[in-house]
């Protein structure tokens, strides 16, 4: 299994996150040219308050560490950007990486979530490429959300 990340460590307790590591058959998503992503969330139902949005990465080796993070987006019908999350680009190899979305402030209704990743000190953009469409944007689209009144 692909190790996620510490869920809770308060000294009492100890959860650890973890997943079937990815595997290139089942990639969806490719950023720049090294970077690929397999997502691993269920989208299309209600979510509570805070959604866990876990997916696989295979990050190549030429891909520099410490350097690129991965930007969550959740935008209503009209593309508007409601709340978002980041979290670190995995090094390379096969991996696990997830970021937590606060959805406690959002009215009833759908939301689509957007994946892009960006090197965090210059804020560039690597392109991204559906798998199956070849469509190409900064933000792919991960799949939607629902939230009941």
């Amino acid at each position: 299994f692909a190790h996620c990340g510490t869920l809770v460590d308060d000294g009492n307790q100890l959860v650890d996150f973890y997943i079937e590591p990815p595997q290139a058959d089942d990639i969806e998503m490719r950023f720049g040219e090294s970077v690929a992503l397999v997502p691993f969330f269920d989208f299309d139902r209600n979510i509570p308050d805070v959604a866990l949005i876990s997916s696989g990465w295979i990050v190549g080796d030429d891909v520099p560490p410490y350097t690129y993070s991965v930007a969550l987006y959740v935008v209503d019908t009209d593309g508007n950007i409601v709340t978002q999350a980041d979290y670190p680009l995995p090094q390379a190899g096969a991996h696990c990486g997830y970021g937590t979305l606060d959805l406690s402030g959002l009215a009833g209704g759908r939301y689509e979530v957007l994946v892009g990743v960006y090197a965090w000190e210059s804020g560039e953009r690597l392109p991204g490429t559906m798998e199956n469409s070849n469509a190409t944007s900064e933000r792919l689209s991960l799949g939607v959300i629902i939230r009941e009144n």
